[in-house]
Order: structure tokens, then sequence, then C-alpha cells
């Protein structure tokens, strides 16, 4: 079946709106991509603007992601299709008024006007657009600047040529198409990087970065040497534009939504994250708690452990370890969760002390990689809390978390028990002796 014959097909099975040609008049090129040209137009039936999209390679993917998904405020709607005179189809989409975000950003008067809260309300467009489509299993794949459209201040996802609709048997690596700036950097590393949504949320990473800046990622360098820096972990900076109260929360946020793509599916995590941080907005506890404790009732994770953090601390709520361990064991498949679950078995909040369950959760999420567990891991080990004593461990695990940039200086620990490990085993005895009389003796001049 040749690509017309599916698109009819397509047509008649979904029931799309079908427009004469002749209703559309007044054309002007408005852009152009790597997968078609799009044209403004007066539609007459309809009484107002529309942008007609006429694809060199149209195909019944980007037809069904459209329909899929154009309902969503923050998605470029999708109102149907034409033929042209030459018989090729030619797609009806919503008109943006402002143009894309790269040219909305370049006009300065425009940048000039936009105050933090809109920053940050651009960047909640897109981000719920995003979860939108990630909620559809769909990953996008090819988000940057002129791909996101304005429309009376509302940002909205558009270009959807090289979507695709993740399956348990699909692939989405391909050849690398887009800007390189915005692209995952593992798709330059590894020929066969199967793409997914964590590829889409480092270009929203990119996109916040442009937003706060009002400048195109690497804007002086060509694009072969972007590639290489990108390849080698090479990122922007905040810039000048960006208030020295926001350029290091810009930057966290940045890395966080790279780290951790699981806060897309939620939104309500990145709205408390940034009352928290007082990112583009006044600092509230007791609103990041609100938004943390909204994520939490749509079952995210995240959201999980940020509101068993906050009972945890008392912070923007009543302390309450209760609560705290509530959470946090719902929490548990977040690797975070598991490191203030492991708290709370080790200090007996909320639940009988167990220091050796404390144990298996720290040592569960110091494998999993998170650092602060690795000291917790390294401390039970040398001490025997909840374990059995064992140096050899306990200088490895010490040695990770220094080489994986830990908060606490470790060195003197590492060194003593690289000494303690090889000492001969009698000199280790004798040692061992002699430390445990010290103890005894100062043990009984502190009770006299």
């Amino acid at each position: 079946m040749s690509t017309s014959n599916r698109i009819d097909t397509e047509i008649k099975n979904k029931k799309i709106s079908v427009f004469n040609y002749d209703e559309f008049s007044n054309m002007t090129k408005a852009g152009e991509g790597a997968f078609g040209i799009v044209y403004k137009a007066d539609w007459k039936t309809g009484g107002i603007p529309v942008a007609l999209k006429k694809c060199s390679n149209f195909s019944t993917k980007e037809l069904n992601t459209l329909i899929k998904v154009s309902f969503h405020s923050n998605i470029n709607r999708f109102l149907g299709i034409t033929k042209e005179s030459s018989n090729k189809y030619v797609l009806v989409l919503q008109y943006a008024n402002q143009g894309n975000l790269r040219e909305y950003l370049k006009q300065n008067q425009n940048f000039k006007s936009l105050q933090w809260k809109d920053k940050i309300q651009m960047a909640l467009d897109i981000t719920c657009g995003l979860k939108f489509l990630h909620s559809r299993n769909i990953i996008h794949r090819d988000l940057h600047a002129k791909n996101i459209l304005v429309h009376n201040r509302t940002l909205m996802i558009a270009d959807f040529g090289l979507s695709k609709q993740l399956t348990a048997e699909s692939s989405s690596s391909s050849t690398v198409y887009g800007m390189p700036a915005y692209i995952d950097p593992q798709c330059f590393k590894r020929i066969k990087y199967k793409r997914n949504k964590k590829s889409d949320i480092y270009s929203l990473g990119v996109l916040l970065w442009e937003i706060t800046s009002g400048y195109s990622p690497f804007l002086t360098i060509p694009h072969c040497i972007v590639v290489c820096k990108i390849a080698n972990g090479f990122r922007e900076e905040p810039t000048i534009n960006t208030p020295l109260k926001n350029m290091s929360k810009s930057r966290e946020i940045f890395f966080h939504l790279i780290n951790n793509p699981m806060i897309i599916q939620h939104y309500e995590v990145m709205i408390g994250n940034f009352y928290s941080k007082g990112f583009g907005v006044e600092k509230n506890k007791n609103q990041a708690f609100e938004w943390y404790m909204k994520a939490s009732k749509a079952h995210n994770l995240y959201g999980y452990y940020q509101v068993g953090y906050c009972y945890y601390y008392g912070y923007g709520v009543e302390e309450n370890n209760e609560y705290a361990f509530k959470f946090l064991q719902s929490a548990i498949d977040c690797n975070i969760g598991l490191h203030y679950l492991a708290a709370c078995y080790k200090f007996g909040y909320g639940i009988e002390a167990n220091s050796s369950k404390s144990f298996e959760l720290y040592k569960q999420s110091a494998e999993e990689g998170f650092v602060p567990s690795q000291y917790e891991v390294a401390t039970c080990c040398r001490s025997g809390t909840g374990t059995k004593e064992n140096k050899t461990e306990a200088l490895k695990w010490y040695k990770l978390y220094q080489e994986s940039g830990g908060e606490y200086n470790v060195s003197s620990h590492i060194k003593e028990l690289s000494k303690e490990i090889t000492l001969p085993m009698k000199k280790r005895k004798i040692t061992s002796t002699f430390t445990a009389r010290k103890r005894e003796e100062t043990g009984k001049k502190d009770l006299n």
C-alpha cells in the first residue's frame, strides 16, 4: 500500500477533518525545517490564521502522533488535513502569533519584558507539554528553541517529524538529526544508543538555560566543535543576564532535570523545587511542601521522598517522624528514599530502631550510587554496626565515597584503615589490645 493510500485509510478510520485547499488564502512562508516548509494562511471558513505544513516526507507516523496529543494546551494543535493541487498532503495546524521561541527571545524588547516569574511559566509550559507526551509513551527526539512555538506568550511543543512511540520492541536509535547543542550527549558517544525520555529531558535542560539567558547555546562555536564539547561533558554557564541569586540555581535545576528524569512525569515536584530553592519565585517552604504533597498524591516516587524529607526535618510542615517513615517507605524505589528510610531504622524514627535493617538499606542505596549512603556503609563496616566488622570493606567504601565527591573529608579514615590493614597480624593484635586498654583507662577516668 502506498503512503498516500495509507494516509487515506487513516483519514477514514480516524475521522480526521479534511479541508478543501481553496479554503486557504494569502499564504506567506513562515518557516522551514528539515521535514518541511510552513506557511501562514488565512482560513476562510474558520475565520482565523492557520499554519500549513507542507511535508517533504509525509508519513502516517507524524499524523498519528498529532492525533494523540494535539488537544493539550502546550502542544501545537492539529486542526486537520488538506491536499494541494499537486495532490500532496498538507497539515493544517494552529498558527502561533509570536513565532518560535528562538525568534521570540532574539527580539530584545521581548526578553527585557520577561520577569523571572514569566521565565518560570515558560519553563513550566514546555515541561507540561513534555510531561503529556511522555505520559503517552512518546519521545520527541528533536526538542529545541525552533520547535517551541509562542502564542499569546504561551509555549507549545511542535514538529513531530522525529518523534517516536516507545514500545518494548521499538528502537529509537538512528542517525543523529537536529541541533547538536540540544542533543543527548550519549547520542554522540554511542552509535547504537537507544534514545529515551531522558534524551528529551536533556533538551529541556538546555531550553531552560536559553530561557534564563536569552541566548542560543554555544552561539559562537561551530557545530562540529559543539558535538565534541558536548560528548566530553562541556555545558553552558549562566550568563550575565541571569541574576546572581539565580545563577547557581538555574544550573542546579538544569543538571537536576538531566539526572532525575522521573520528575518530568509529575511537574508538581518541579514547582516544589522552585519554591524550595527560591528559583524565579520567592523562597517559600510551605508552598514547596504543598506542591510535593500534590506530587505524592499523584503517586510520584520523588514526591513521596520530598514529603518524607519535609516531615523528617520539619521543612514547611511540623516535624513528624511517623509520617516521615510512612512517606519514605513509599519512596523506597527512589534511591534517595532508601537513604532516609535507613536513617529512620538507625535512629528509631517512626519505627523501632534496627541497625541490621538500617545497614541493609544503606548498602542497597550505596550500591545504586547514592553518595551519602556510601559514607554510612563505610562507617558501619568499620564499627561493626548492623553488620560484621570489616575494615577492608570499610576502606573500599570510604575510597568510593571520596572518589564520588562526598561532602565529608575522609582522608584520615582512609589513612588509618590502610595502616591497620597492612600491619602484620601480630602487630595488629598488639595495637588492638593497646587501643582497647587505653579506651578502658579513659573510660575509668571519665567515670571518676
